[in-house]
């Protein structure tokens, strides 16, 4: 996934862990969209571009007339890095008695924790995402029944015509990514039409070529990451974060200033911080309760919006309802 590694620093073994776990974890896309981008925490500020870079400006002048000005396209908006740390605790007396105490030592609680970490930042992104609210309305709509992708008349290239259309307009360039959950996925390739027009009609699988291919994009993200929103102790309700949506959008994993993306994930620059305590007056036969806890920083953010007034995704699109 797009993390710099010569953006990101780890402290220590355990940050390395959390760290290694995080950049292994692709079934969480959240990076995807929101591509990861330091920032320095002291002023709290990022940098964001909009429509100005389009506007059309005469710029006929005469050798004795002064040149018009022009407005700066990129521009600086204050944000706030948001903490969030998690914790477990390693029993020392099922550490000595484990079959595998690896499966319980420090390292393995860091990676359990993160992965609760990166639960709730997936469903946070999935929620600024796929709220219509969050785009200008050029840029959303939703598909009726009888035209879903996976419906007879279906036509996701039709659909991708109108949503690069519309993108042109708002930032000056065609999506170059699609991003939508495993079982939209799954379902758009099950029609035997779609199969057809990727040339998948035989008994091979749709491959994820064949989906860049169709939709002429650069990148394709799938989201298959599960999390169960039950309260503890009820009956458990798993499913993914995505929904029946899909998001065409500008993806650009580059860590500099001067580009055109979705959103920016803004982390410092260590993603983690960790500690572990010893709690000596929790001790038994086999030691002492050890905690171990680890903690990040990060704002997620629209990377182009319409204007510096504006928060709206404007270098995407949200297509709702694409599937049944």
């Amino acid at each position: 996934m797009p993390y710099d590694r010569n953006a990101f620093i780890t402290r220590n073994a355990i940050e390395g862990v959390a760290f290694d776990f995080m950049t292994s974890a692709t079934d969480f896309i959240a990076d995807a969209l929101f591509t990861p981008k330091v920032v320095d925490n002291s002023r709290k500020k990022i940098y964001q571009r909009d429509t100005s870079k389009l506007r059309y400006v005469d710029t006929r002048k005469g050798t004795n007339a002064e040149p018009q000005l022009v407005d700066e396209q990129l521009f600086t908006s204050d944000i706030t890095l948001e903490e969030h740390k998690l914790g477990k605790e390693i029993n020392p007396r099922d550490v000595r008695d484990a079959d595998m105490p690896s499966l319980l030592d420090q390292s393995r609680a860091a990676q359990q924790v993160t992965n609760h970490l990166l639960i709730y930042r997936e469903k946070a992104a999935a929620d600024l995402v796929t709220t219509a609210a969050n785009y200008p309305s050029a840029l959303t709509s939703a598909l009726a029944g009888g035209v879903r992708w996976n419906d007879p008349a279906g036509d996701p290239e039709a659909d991708r015509v109108l949503i690069n259309a519309a993108l042109r307009n708002a930032c000056g360039g065609e999506a170059n990514a699609v991003a939508m959950g495993v079982e939209t996925f799954d379902k758009l390739t099950l029609p035997a039409n779609f199969r057809d027009r990727t040339k998948a009609a035989g008994s091979g699988p749709v491959t994820d070529a064949m989906i860049k291919a169709y939709f002429k994009v650069d990148y394709f993200f799938i989201g298959r990451a599960r999390y169960d929103s039950a309260n503890e102790g009820a009956a458990a309700s798993i499913g993914g974060f995505w929904g029946t949506n899909a998001i065409f959008y500008r993806y650009n994993p580059s860590v500099g200033l001067e580009d055109t993306s979705f959103g920016h994930m803004y982390y410092m620059q260590a993603p983690f911080w960790s500690d572990v305590y010893v709690d000596l007056k929790r001790k038994g036969s086999a030691g002492a309760m050890t905690r171990v806890t680890v903690g990040t920083e990060y704002k997620l953010g629209p990377g182009f919006i319409e204007s510096a007034s504006s928060s709206k995704f404007s270098a995407g699109y949200l297509l709702r309802t694409v599937v049944n």
